[in-house]
């Protein structure tokens, strides 16, 4: 899944900051426009071609996808990437919500409607989906603005007419990124007449040891209708041919190390004080692998979070356990998110192998007598999570 998890990724980094409104009067109003008009949607379907082009050194390699993203109140949702081996899809009627991973050909089934993407704030978009954040950017495309400018204007073809569009350059005030990676100013084709967004172009470098890797992200639209009636068909589900409904998603392959004795492991934190889990040994232990780079990593996350606040006190102990990135990495994600769970540091994913991290996020729950409880792979519900701690003897 890593084309997904790259475009979830990249659409949580357009959440920009508070307006600076250091832009030109008209360009800003432009933006504004566009803002007003992703405000208060009803409803929405919107298609689009992904394409993903990564030069390093001079080799170039690219990659493209379909989206389809379609919505209408209350809690209707079709979200679905095209893609032949990393597709996905979910969908809500408003009272149950079904999501599909094409590479492990299963299903799960929620009862409850998906949440409403178009009213999210910052911190909720952070774990949605793509609808949420791709719309999440267009409501708030007047905010935190450093520079914009028109470049020209030029026409794109949409439903079979030429639409005239500004091709608007626009530069903004950056969340913190990881270390050496840089942001140019953005392209957006804006269609001059509905103040809809039509393409964008995002172009990312990264430079490390003397490479560097310039990655560009172009969102073409081939279908961008907002507050219009959208089918009913688009939010029913119908399971693809093969797949199977499972409780939760686990990848093929991926061995199950519930019931076997935990490896014990030493590692650093942060500020380079060394852990070990057999120094934990009475406790119960929640080990989290994630990266800063891995979009289900994020989603999961405030899960942990929220269970270690919660149980901390009663004996948790909850290792999120980084894999193969810097200090400064892992620390500047955990302060802007402000998370409190100690990160140790696998920097050469030694003890991932040890506990076959084939996937991530990977989560492990070990009880007291130092036995893993459960091991799950991927994305877990809060719910998952509570009772892997109880099975462990937390209460």
């Amino acid at each position: 899944m890593l084309w997904l998890i790259a475009v979830r990724s990249t659409l949580i980094l357009l959440v920009a900051g508070p307006a600076l409104a250091q832009a030109p009067a008209r360009e800003l109003d432009i933006l504004h426009q566009v803002s007003e008009h992703y405000s208060g949607l009803k409803s929405y379907e919107l298609r689009a071609q992904v394409v993903v082009e990564m030069d390093v050194q001079g080799r170039k390699q690219s990659e493209d996808l379909s989206l389809l993203l379609a919505g209408s109140q209350p809690g209707r949702l079709h979200e679905e990437v095209q893609h032949p081996q990393q597709g996905s899809l979910r969908v809500s009627d408003g009272h149950d919500t079904w999501t599909y991973v094409a590479a492990f050909s299963q299903y799960t089934r929620e009862p409850a409607a998906a949440p409403d993407p178009t009213t999210m704030d910052s911190a909720q978009v952070a774990s949605a989906g793509i609808a949420a954040n791709l719309l999440y950017t267009y409501r708030t495309l007047d905010r935190g603005v450093k520079s914009a400018r028109i470049l020209r204007e030029e026409p794109l073809r949409l439903e079979n007419r030429a639409r005239p569009c500004y091709v608007m350059e626009i530069a903004f005030a950056s969340p913190p990124r990881p270390a050496g990676v840089e942001e140019l100013p953005r392209l957006y084709w804006i269609d001059r007449e509905r103040q809809v967004v039509l393409k964008s172009q995002l172009h990312f470098r990264q430079s490390s040891q003397g490479h560097t890797l310039d990655r560009t992200e172009t969102v073409i639209f081939t279908l961008a209708s907002l507050d219009r009636p959208v089918a009913d068909s688009l939010f029913v589900f119908h399971a693809p041919t093969g797949a199977k409904e499972v409780a939760h998603f686990s990848r093929p392959g991926v061995v199950d190390l519930s019931g076997q004795p935990a490896s014990d492991f030493t590692l650093k934190d942060l500020s380079g004080r060394t852990h070990s889990l057999k120094g934990q040994r009475g406790k119960v232990v929640l080990l989290d692998f994630w990266a800063t780079w891995c979009g289900p990593c994020r989603m999961q996350m405030p899960n942990v979070e929220k269970l270690h606040n919660e149980f901390r006190r009663k004996g948790l102990v909850v290792y999120a356990i980084n894999q193969r990135e810097s200090a400064q990495t892992a620390r500047a994600y955990l302060q802007k998110n402000k998370y409190t769970t100690l990160a140790l540091l696998d920097t050469d994913g030694k003890v991932g192998e040890r506990y076959h991290v084939t996937g991530i996020p990977s989560l492990v729950v070990i009880d007291r007598k130092g036995v893993i409880a459960a091991h799950y792979v991927g994305v877990h519900s809060e719910s998952d999570l509570r009772s892997a701690l109880q099975k462990a003897g937390l209460k």
